[in-house]
């Protein structure tokens, strides 16, 4: 038998094996593919203004002109109307000011930015409010309500009956828009009224962008992230 033979042969398997595995020690390993969608239960921060009880973090309110007839304050802050909210107990509302000035045409702005959600996310995206102001819309007394995401309209309503602070809450809303881009991006309400001064004009709540489905359709996740 030949044993020098032999040994050669085990010493090269040997030697094949030690590279097969030198090689597998510096091949990169890919993470896995995530089987679900994280996803939280609304891409906006404060959409209730229920956090805290006073105050509107996370939102800038300004109007246009800057020196247009809109008197801004918090419904549930004065005290005036307890549990006003959708969803909670604070909502936000609009007041114009006393005088010409409150009569003069004008639009609010409920706004906030930098919001971040992963390009190809499908959302639906919505806003409750409730017109207050007696007068309906016309021609020459303007009442409108418009919603945006990302600067561009989703949808608008103008009150074609009377109104009060008892008027039911409306929801603006738009289903499955795709987001472009990982951010940031931007949800708006746009209130514009004229000839009412000294008014309340309208209570806004629950602003809210919730996912439908991931990029590429991919599922949701069971549960939330916070």
């Amino acid at each position: 038998m030949d044993i020098t033979s032999t040994e050669s042969a085990t010493l090269a398997i040997i030697e094949t094996t030690t590279t097969t595995f030198s090689d597998l020690a510096t091949t990169p390993i890919a993470s896995p593919t995530p089987e679900c969608f994280a996803y939280p239960s609304n891409y906006v921060q404060n959409g209730d203004f229920d956090v805290p009880s006073s105050g509107t973090p996370f939102w800038d309110i300004t109007q246009s002109p800057s020196n247009g007839p809109w008197n801004l304050t918090r419904w549930g802050a004065t005290g005036a109307w307890s549990g006003s909210g959708v969803g909670g107990t604070w909502s936000l509302s609009a007041k114009t000011s006393t005088g010409n000035v409150g009569k003069a045409q004008g639009t609010i702005s409920i706004r906030q930015d930098g919001i971040f959600i992963p390009d190809g996310t499908v959302v639906d995206v919505s806003a409750s409010f409730r017109p207050t102001r007696s007068a309906k819309h016309n021609s020459s007394a303007p009442y409108v309500f418009t919603l945006r995401f990302d600067n561009s309209v989703i949808d608008t309503f103008k009150p074609d009956t009377k109104s009060s602070q008892y008027s039911d809450y409306r929801r603006l809303t738009k289903t499955m828009v795709s987001v472009v881009g990982d951010g940031p991006h931007s949800v708006e309400l746009l209130v514009q009224t004229k000839g009412s001064d000294n008014t309340w004009i309208f209570d806004a709540d629950d602003f809210t962008i919730a996912a439908r489905h991931g990029p590429n359709h991919m599922e949701l996740c069971s549960s939330l992230i916070s």
